[in-house]
């Protein structure tokens, strides 16, 4: 139940996740891949 999870806990939980290298990915982070995907579009 999320209602008893801070919102501080989800955000620690989800940068963890983000960081983290996966092997799917040739051992690139998700957070990194997704600047790298839209770093461009930025004027």
């Amino acid at each position: 139940d999320f209602r008893n999870i801070s919102d501080r806990e989800i955000r620690r939980v989800q940068d963890e996740l983000n960081h983290r290298p996966r092997k799917t990915l040739g051992y690139e982070t998700p957070s990194i891949l997704f600047l790298n995907l839209f770093q461009p579009l930025v004027p």
